[in-house]
């Protein structure tokens, strides 16, 4: 009876609600594209004669456009990182061009000390209830990276603290192999590793 009941109208009101919460474009689509699914299938089921999404008028899409530091912005944020939680991560993503997930799921199995290599082989990402560690999307994903000697010292002093933490937390660290961690060894979700790079921008502006 609801499903019979429903008008374009209503699926209106929805759209316009969420432009009013601030949701952005993309996810007022995602969530009508779902409704939109479920309403052509129950035309096709005879549920409803009509599809009550057709006719919505959606917010358009802002067309995304990265920020692209230069190698003067690159120095001087490497500059401002040193001696900070975020020198690492940063070094990593501008030196190898590490995505987020895949810096987040590197591990030191994936360093080569002897030949100066990076091995990217998974990419953590956001799931249900906590972070997933899966294969790269594509084949070209799956690559090996060649790191300057400046980058391999940082990643040997990284990699001697991550054992002498180890001995240090004794029971307490958990010994998971990243290289990109918590103090004690965890992982650090993708989101909050957002929240942590949107803090070090506002610090250091």
């Amino acid at each position: 009876i609801y499903l019979q009941s429903l008008r374009a109208e209503h699926v209106q009101k929805m759209v316009n609600d969420m432009i009013a919460r601030g949701l952005s474009p993309k996810s007022i689509r995602d969530t009508y594209n779902n409704i939109n699914a479920a309403m052509k299938k129950a035309v096709t089921l005879r549920m409803i004669p009509f599809n009550p999404c057709e006719g919505v008028v959606l917010p358009k899409l802002k067309r995304y456009r990265a920020k692209v530091y230069d190698v003067k912005m690159i120095h001087n944020l490497l500059d401002v990182a040193k001696g900070t939680d975020m020198y690492l991560p940063i070094l990593l993503c501008v030196t190898a061009g590490l995505r987020r997930g895949e810096l987040l799921a590197l591990r030191w199995d994936n360093i080569d000390f002897k030949n100066s290599m990076l091995q990217v082989r998974s990419n953590m990402v956001r799931g249900e209830e906590d972070f997933i560690i899966k294969s790269p999307k594509t084949e070209a994903g799956v690559r090996d990276i060649r790191l300057g000697n400046e980058v391999m010292a940082v990643l040997k002093e990284e990699r001697a603290k991550y054992l002498s933490d180890l001995f240090s937390y004794q029971g307490h660290f958990q010994n998971l192999n990243f290289v990109i961690r918590q103090k004690d060894g965890s992982p650090i979700r993708p989101d909050s590793m957002s929240q942590k790079w949107r803090r070090f921008l506002e610090d250091n502006r």
